[in-house]
């Protein structure tokens, strides 16, 4: 089985990845770890000078550095009980490339955790948990 879990170090992608072993034989399976950075939020609008440009970039790769720290921690942390655990990086709107990478790797179960580190608590998902539900190519566990 190919099981793709969505993190972003919050306590309920903490919470679906401690469950996906339970769910499925997880030492005969594999686990794709991805980590998305929205590159939304590091976008400038026009005007802005150089010294906003250069903080908006480094922002950026403080961003993609802390989530292959994730990544690299996460897959450390998991990779006793599966049969084999990768980590990826992807840059875009969350669910969008969540749901490519899945439709193109052909994984069989996503699991996202049902909030993310904003944590809106009045919404019973998330928005990215949410909106994967709806592009997904495959079974989402949203814990």
């Amino acid at each position: 089985m190919k099981v793709l879990c969505a993190i972003d170090g919050s306590r309920h992608s903490e919470w679906t990845l401690e469950l996906l072993p339970r769910l499925c034989c997880a030492s005969e399976s594999s686990l794709l770890l991805v980590h998305a950075v929205d590159v939304r939020w590091f976008r400038l609008s026009k005007g802005r000078g150089k010294q906003a440009l250069s903080a908006s970039r480094r922002a950026l790769e403080l961003a993609e550095w802390g989530g292959r720290k994730l990544l690299d921690t996460t897959a450390r942390k998991v990779m006793a009980d599966w049969g084999r655990v990768e980590g990826k990086l992807l840059r875009g709107r969350p669910a969008e490339v969540i749901a490519r990478l899945a439709a193109r790797r052909q994984i069989d179960l996503i699991g996202v955790g049902s909030r993310g580190v904003t944590e809106f608590h009045p919404m019973l998902l998330g928005t990215v948990s949410r909106e994967l539900l709806m592009k997904a190519p495959c079974p989402v566990l949203s814990w």
